[in-house]
């Protein structure tokens, strides 16, 4: 059986002199069918070594592959319920910053999304709701595990004031 088809084995190619031609490393990633039928991914380096000549070093990189997938898939399906839920769902960081901002909360406060980037939850809150919202966040930021659920009151756009349920936590990134 073939190494790879010869559709990849021109890339590879084109790949090889560019690096010799440019004097720069470069990278193609192509899928081969094993000879169990099975297909795997691949990543070649192509590295110039001299005048007319490249070192190739490839690399594996199938579990790599199914784990982007994999992420995407997880993005567009969180990204469906954000943005289809009936429930007000928003994004903050620890200052209270709105970073995102789903269809019904917009409209629940009467802001648009570009509009909230701009803003603060403690914008929107009213006086005597102001002091719970912090402390929420620092506990769960402390250390907090699981949801903080408390009432408080918003005010929209055209100063009203409603009551709200909120359901508070704190999504950690890779550094905590």
């Amino acid at each position: 059986t073939e190494a790879f088809s010869p559709a990849t084995a021109e890339r590879l190619m084109e790949a090889a002199r560019q690096a010799v031609e440019r004097h720069e490393t470069r990278f193609v990633e192509y899928e081969a069918v094993e000879a169990d039928g099975s297909r795997r991914d691949y990543e070649c380096r192509i590295v110039p070594s001299a005048s007319d000549e490249v070192l190739g070093l490839i690399r594996d990189i199938t579990a790599q592959k199914s784990a982007e997938t994999a992420l995407r898939v997880s993005e567009r399906k969180f990204r469906s319920l954000f943005d289809t839920s009936h429930d007000g769902l928003v994004l903050t960081d620890l200052e209270g910053h709105f970073l995102d901002a789903n269809p019904a909360f917009a409209e629940m406060v009467g802001y648009s999304l570009q509009e909230l980037r701009g803003m603060t939850f403690r914008q929107i809150t009213p006086e005597p709701w102001i002091t719970p919202g912090p402390e929420v966040i620092e506990e769960q930021a402390g250390g907090g595990e699981g949801a903080a659920l408390y009432e408080k009151e918003y005010t929209r756009k055209d100063g009203t004031v409603f009551p709200v349920v909120v359901s508070a936590w704190v999504v950690r990134d890779a550094e905590g």
